[in-house]
Parts: C-alpha cells; sequence; structure tokens
C-alpha cells in the first residue's frame, strides 16, 4: 500500500469513529426489495403546487373573529410548506375552502377541555371540480383549578391551530401523490 491510501483509510477510519464516539446520527435507510428510490434530474426543481385559500365556512355558533383567524392560520402554514405557493384565485392549481366544524369546551375530570375540528375542501382549478376533503383535530386542556373565562378564548385558538397543522399534514400528502 502506498503511503496516500494509508492516510486515505486512516482518514476514514477516524470519520468513522468520530461519528460513534461522538454520537453524530448515523443515517440509514432500508427499503423494501424492488422499491427504488425517485430521483430527479440534476438540476431539476421539486414540484411546486399553485394554492388559493378561498372562503371560510362558519355557523352561528363560531364566532366571525374565529373563522377569520382559520383563515390567517390556513395561510400561514401553507406560506411556510416547501412546494407550495400562494396564489390569488387563478385558473390553475387548487383552490381550498373550509370550515371550522367542531368547536366545545367540557369538563373532562378535573380539567377542562377545548376541542376544535375543521375540513378543507381541496378543488382543482379552474372548474373547482372536488378532488379530496381532509379534517384535522386538535384538544387542548388545563386543570380546571386553573381555569378562567377569560382562557377560553386563548384556548379556541390553540385548539384551532393545532387543527389546521394537522389538516396541512393530509394535504401535503395529497399534493406529494399528485402528477
Amino acid at each position: 500500500m502506498t503511503p496516500a491510501t494509508l492516510l486515505t483509510m486512516a482518514s476514514l477510519l477516524l470519520l468513522v469513529n468520530s461519528s460513534i464516539c461522538f454520537g453524530d446520527p448515523v443515517r440509514t435507510t432500508v427499503r423494501p426489495p424492488g422499491h427504488h428510490r425517485k430521483t430527479r434530474p440534476f438540476g431539476a426543481k421539486p414540484k411546486e403546487y399553485s394554492i388559493s385559500v378561498g372562503g371560510v365556512g362558519n355557523s352561528a355558533e363560531i364566532r366571525p373573529e374565529l373563522a377569520e383567524r382559520l383563515r390567517v392560520l390556513i395561510t400561514q402554514e401553507l406560506e411556510h410548506t416547501p412546494g407550495i405557493a400562494l396564489q390569488k384565485l387563478q385558473n390553475k392549481g387548487f383552490l381550498i375552502d373550509s370550515a371550522i366544524t367542531h368547536l366545545s369546551r367540557t369538563q373532562v375530570g378535573d380539567n377542562v377541555e377545548v376541542s376544535c375540528e375543521i375540513s378543507l375542501i381541496v378543488g382543482r382549478l379552474p372548474s373547482r371540480a372536488l378532488v379530496m376533503t381532509t379534517s384535522g383535530g386538535a384538544t387542548v386542556q388545563i386543570p380546571k383549578s386553573g381555569f378562567r373565562p377569560e382562557h377560553e378564548q386563548a384556548m379556541n385558538a390553540s385548539a384551532l391551530a393545532g387543527a389546521v397543522r394537522g389538516a396541512r399534514e393530509n394535504l401535503v400528502a395529497f399534493l406529494a401523490r399528485q402528477p
């Protein structure tokens, strides 16, 4: 062996040992037989989907400011989602309408819970043909002894934010399967 080969092998051994000793994560991927990883051609950009945030449904039981908060939360979540470009209503892409389908405050044991569920209705533009519906839900709880009526608005907002995050994950999974 040449000195250069020995040096390369020693460097590699040191790199492997330092990863093990210093706790750097070792990443491995196990794929089932016959499964091949999809790759993009060199320099190709990942697919980007145009999304327009549409109407927000509201029932008489939901305060209008909470319905508007739903629109803001959906917009914020999608703005920070790779592969999604928010657009004004256009002739291509997807339109997302939404609604708060359930919001309640209950006492469960020694806790006060606020539960919220939302639904997203996804249509393909320009026809607005329904291509998917999904939902998300979240529950927030605090001890009954610490609950005050003025806490309910913050609990509603927190449960709504959690529900939007859950629905966003379903939307992203749907978009990943689109051609």
